[in-house]
């Protein structure tokens, strides 16, 4: 008789008691080869995205901080150039206007914020002035304050008195000068358009100052920086932090360099200043990134003639 075939379950039924079966296919399950390679790919992704991350991030921190130093040192020379060019604005032509010059300072006068009345015109002489007199009536006195100088023109002539500290005006528009600093010229006054009129100006100090040490940038108007930048205040007189390089080359009219290497021009140079180069160098830094921009501008005296 051939043999009866066997069928699973018999074959099952007489396996070994306590064996364990293999696992087939579909039956479910990794085995640790499996969860290792898994968790190594894993790592391997995670560690990538840590990197892409921090690469990122660094990115941005970088172009925030050369952003911030780039607008600063573009603030800075538009600053510096606004101011120089007004050097000898309003300001009579027998002194120089330009007092000190290193090549990491300057001192010069000049009518900086160019003098109008609240309505945004000139301010005048409202009532002719003699000479010797000791005050004027004005248009108006919206932007003269004491303790600065004050220019009277009409036509060629010119001539700048210092006000007092306090109480240089009076009534409406009474402006009074300082003692003995009275007018030696008489100056008529009209309406515009009708006959003579005397402009009155009011002339600004002002000083800038590079200090290496603090990397600090001081702007006093009407004023001079304390020798001392610890002592400047980072209210009135700071006008920038973190400037690594403050360079001044001052040149003629005719283009020629009056110092070189950002060293000071010679005492007799300044009245032939005419236009600087200032180079302004600026260091930010965000989070863990420091970048320095550099800028540089030129700038000219428009009221000085050659």
């Amino acid at each position: 008789m051939p043999a009866l075939e066997r069928s699973p379950r018999s074959a099952a039924r007489r396996a070994r008691p306590g064996a364990v079966a293999a696992p087939t296919a579909g039956s479910g399950g990794y085995t640790i080869v499996e969860m290792i390679i898994v968790m190594a790919i894993t790592a391997v992704i995670m560690g990538a995205a840590v990197t892409i991350y921090q690469v990122m991030q660094r990115i941005t921190l970088r172009a925030t901080s050369n952003e911030a130093s780039l607008v600063q040192a573009r603030a800075i020379v538009d600053k510096f150039g606004g101011d120089f060019r007004m050097v000898g604005a309003a300001w009579n032509f027998y002194s120089s206007s330009i007092t000190a010059a290193t090549g990491t300072s300057i001192t010069f006068n000049g009518d900086i914020d160019n003098t109008l009345d609240a309505s945004y015109n000139p301010v005048r002489l409202t009532a002719a002035l003699a000479a010797g007199a000791t005050s004027m009536t004005v248009s108006d006195l919206t932007n003269i304050a004491c303790g600065t100088k004050v220019t009277l023109a009409n036509g060629p002539i010119a001539e700048t008195h210092q006000l007092a500290s306090s109480g240089c005006t009076s009534g409406t528009n009474t402006v009074n000068f300082q003692g003995s600093d009275t007018p030696v010229t008489s100056y008529p006054a009209g309406a515009v358009g009708t006959g003579d009129v005397t402009f009155v100006y009011t002339i600004e100090s002002v000083n800038w100052v590079w200090d290496s040490g603090t990397q600090k940038l001081c702007r006093k108007v009407n004023g001079t920086c304390p020798a001392s930048a610890s002592s400047w205040s980072e209210d009135s007189d700071v006008i920038a932090d973190s400037v690594t390089n403050f360079c001044l080359t001052y040149m003629n009219y005719t283009g020629t360099l009056l110092n070189s290497s950002c060293g000071a021009p010679s005492a007799s140079a300044l009245s032939s200043i005419r236009a600087v180069i200032v180079t302004v160098t600026v260091s930010s830094k965000v989070g863990d990134q420091t970048v320095s921009r550099q800028m540089e501008l030129t700038a000219r005296a428009r009221a000085l003639t050659p």
